[in-house]
């Protein structure tokens, strides 16, 4: 049976992300799959004209990916934040 992530650590992740990440354009979010299959919940905006993806799995397992990098997996939502923010060239808003 696939596992989903919390819906209350899905709203933790989406209010810290509103809070530190700045954006252009409104959060987009939504169920999906992925390529293996796995259920997650994907965050997608634009900082900056970059595109960006947050996507929340279940347990400690977030995957970012900015622009045309590569993927990057965190164990952390402070680690994934600060990395999301470093490939974006900014600041965490305060």
């Amino acid at each position: 049976m696939p596992r989903y992530p919390r819906h209350k650590r899905i709203a933790i992740i989406i209010g810290q992300i509103r809070q530190f990440v700045p954006m252009d354009k409104p959060l987009e979010m939504g169920w999906r799959k992925s390529l293996n299959d796995v259920p997650n919940f994907r965050l997608q905006s634009q900082t900056q004209e970059r595109e960006w993806t947050f996507d929340i799995y279940a347990g400690d397992y977030l995957v970012v990916s900015v622009g045309d990098r590569l993927t990057e997996v965190c164990h952390s939502v402070p680690s994934a934040i600060t990395y999301l923010c470093r490939m974006l060239g900014v600041s965490p808003n305060k």
